[in-house]
């Protein structure tokens, strides 16, 4: 899921946007299927298409995930966007790898 927040828990610091800014807060849910822990860095992986053009990494992460063998782990990054923000691109993937391309509309 996708939401639009004021503030932020990161690694247990409260983390507020401020100055007419907000979060865009995009949740995932990790899966190891392997008998040995996974480790993944989702500030690497995420990448928030700006209207310039530009490339996003979030603002916000809960830094180095690890996933338990066998297990599922939620974790989520944050990006910061103007308040009022309806249309959003956030392209998913390793740096040198191939990347998806989510496209949606968050309502008001």
């Amino acid at each position: 899921g996708t939401f639009r927040a004021e503030s932020l828990l990161v690694q247990g610091q409260r983390v507020a946007a401020r100055n007419g800014k907000e979060f865009l807060v995009v949740n995932m849910e990790i899966s190891n299927p392997y008998n040995v822990a996974l480790y993944t860095y989702p500030v690497d992986t995420f990448r928030l298409l700006g209207v310039d053009g530009k490339k996003y990494a979030p603002t916000a992460h809960q830094g180095n995930v690890e996933v338990r063998p066998q297990s599922t782990k939620t974790s989520n990054v944050g990006f910061i966007v103007p308040q009022g923000t309806k249309k959003f691109k956030v392209e998913i993937g390793e740096l040198t790898g191939e990347k998806v391309l989510l496209e949606f509309s968050l309502p008001n």
